[in-house]
């Protein structure tokens, strides 16, 4: 484990994410990785479930960074691009904002949740990520093309998050924007957003989608991205 870090290996959880924010509530200082064999109720963004056998990765990272919470949302970028480090499979594509794909399969996802301090600093964040390393029955998740275990990726993961997360208090989003850019799932592509449609031409500096769509560049901050019709 990465020195400085913590590995809580349990069984079967409802969530990892509910875990790690349970052990934030209790005072927790942070760099600390729950995983689990199997999650009853994982969830993904927007609260959709998200199918939690056995032999995939299941983790939520609790960390503690001295930045701003208006920033947080940046740390589901810099997960992605710590994840695809980790499995280092050259297929692996980041769809913004928060999905591992192969090809146009989601392999993976992503989930931060996070709290604040009275003065605007955040209190802690929770990573959680999903990645699909054995086939998973009825859901449309790919399987990731790489060998390494569940236990093997956690190991990696931590380490990678941690290298980020010292490079982004340090630099800032533009090194991350860079890395995730150079894996961007369809980019060059049309796609939609929300009520949007364009040419996936850039991230901004703050990590939203930019699209040249007909009536002009365009920044997507939220919404569900797709390929155009």
């Amino acid at each position: 484990m990465t020195p400085g870090w913590r590995r809580d290996a349990r069984a079967s959880v409802a969530s990892t994410n509910d875990d790690a924010k349970a052990a934030a509530a209790a005072g927790d200082p942070g760099r600390l990785i729950i995983t689990a064999t199997e999650q009853t109720a994982g969830r993904g963004r927007l609260g959709r479930q998200w199918m939690s056998p056995p032999g995939n990765l299941y983790a939520s990272l609790l960390v503690r960074p001295a930045v701003a919470t208006a920033v947080a949302g940046q740390l589901s970028l810099l997960a992605g691009v710590a994840a695809a480090d980790a499995i280092d499979t050259p297929d692996l594509r980041l769809k913004w904002p928060n999905d591992l794909m192969l090809g146009d399969a989601k392999c993976g996802g992503i989930l931060v949740e996070a709290s604040s301090l009275a003065n605007g600093m955040l209190d802690w964040a929770v990573i959680g990520i999903g990645v699909n390393l054995v086939p998973v029955e009825g859901a449309p998740s790919a399987v990731a093309s790489t060998s390494v275990t569940a236990d093997q990726l956690a190991e990696r993961l931590v380490q990678a998050i941690d290298d980020w997360l010292v490079r982004w208090q340090a630099e800032g989003l533009a090194p991350i924007r860079d890395a995730w850019l150079a894996r961007a799932w369809r980019f060059g592509d049309t796609l939609t957003a929300g009520e949007a449609t364009g040419r996936f031409v850039d991230l901004a500096e703050d990590g939203a989608l930019v699209l040249d769509t007909l009536s002009g560049r365009q920044r997507i901050t939220a919404g569900a991205v797709g390929v155009a019709a």
